[in-house]
């Protein structure tokens, strides 16, 4: 194992485009792996549960999913309970995030920040600088930060609504059209989305805080700037973390389907009818 040459983190928020991002880079064999290995939160040091994510709102409206049991599967492979140690797991990460030309690419949701720093922070040299920045600059050399944001809140807080119900986060294109087992039947809730739609504002504007701190300023994409310009917006990755790519060349097919169908788009609209509601007329 050998530590990475240059290293980026897409920082992010869930249902934001991150997991089509992650398949496009890796896709190209030149920019790294990346994918959320880091999921343990400072607080339980486990992954976020569904109730989590909710905080005590419409909680009655979530199904019993038996433990979390297909959750607990999905993660297994994240696990850094795996391992020896910490130190061992960020070196597996290392290894298995990096490609040949030595770029290593990490994604990383708002909530899990604290508990990756904190861990890192017990594995660097006493008297360094501690400050979250530094010790995520020594865990991943070459540092550098790619900020993904989906601007339109409310879809988002409605798409991942729907995952914390079935806890399904993604869609293999290959089998969109193809059977499917039963899921959960879903409910709708505007004090859920309501609720998702704050915290993933101030998961944003964490991230823009942190940056602002730091005197960094990342690559900014879009879910929306990402979806009808796949490749131009991974060729713009690319050159930011510095790697030679020909534009003539094709990132492969996503493998990742676009989930959000007409039950999502009622959803939307009675949000944002209800929500305007709410808002008294001004005059």
């Amino acid at each position: 194992m050998r530590d990475p040459a240059d290293s980026y983190l897409i920082c992010t928020t869930p249902r934001s485009g991150s997991t089509l991002l992650c398949e496009l880079l890796e896709g190209t064999g030149i920019a790294g792996r990346p994918d959320e290995y880091f999921q343990q939160l400072r607080s339980t040091g486990q992954p976020m549960t569904p109730r989590d994510y909710l905080d005590g709102v419409a909680a009655d409206l979530l199904p019993p999913l038996d433990g979390h049991a297909r959750r607990l599967e999905e993660h297994v492979l994240y696990d850094p309970g795996r391992f020896a140690g910490f130190s061992e797991y960020v070196a597996w990460v290392k290894d298995r995030a990096t490609t040949d030309n030595g770029v290593c690419g990490v994604k990383i949701m708002w909530p899990y920040v604290a508990g990756l720093v904190d861990r890192l922070s017990a594995l660097a040299p006493a008297g360094g600088d501690s400050s979250p920045h530094a010790v995520l600059s020594q865990a991943f050399p070459g540092l550098r930060y790619v900020w993904l944001r989906r601007m339109d809140k409310v879809r988002q807080a409605v798409s991942l609504w729907r995952a914390i119900q079935t806890w399904h986060w993604r869609e293999d294109a290959a089998g969109a059209s193809g059977e499917k087992p039963p899921a959960p039947p879903l409910r709708y809730s505007f004090e859920a989305i309501d609720h998702l739609r704050r915290r993933l504002i101030a998961s944003d504007r964490a991230w823009e805080t942190y940056f602002e701190a730091i005197e960094v300023e990342p690559l900014t994409l879009t879910y929306e700037e990402l979806i009808p310009a796949m490749h131009e917006n991974v060729a713009r990755m690319l050159r930011h973390i510095g790697v030679g790519y020909r534009f003539a060349a094709r990132c492969g097919a996503p493998r990742t389907a676009r989930q959000s169908d007409d039950v999502s788009e009622q959803w939307v609209s009675e949000f944002t009818a209800h929500f305007d509601l709410r808002i008294p007329a001004l005059g």
